[in-house]
């Protein structure tokens, strides 16, 4: 986990030359049912292991797990 942000974050941009993005996200050890079905515009798209439990989630960082 220690280098993640580095891989997610700063080596892509570096290597292409890009701005590094300014925002964060955090990530929680929280299990939560991946949905299976996600809205996407006008289409609906299936993600790879919907409906399962993952491990991990997106926070919004206010404390509050993002939906």
């Amino acid at each position: 986990m220690h280098r993640l942000e580095a891989f997610a974050s700063f080596n892509g941009p570096d290597f292409y030359g890009l701005p590094r993005n300014a925002g964060s996200v955090i990530l929680r050890r929280e299990p939560w049912t991946l949905p299976d079905m996600l809205p996407f515009g006008d289409a609906t798209l299936k993600p790879l292991r919907g409906g399962e439990v993952l491990p991990w989630r997106m926070s919004d960082g206010g404390g509050a797990a993002a939906s």
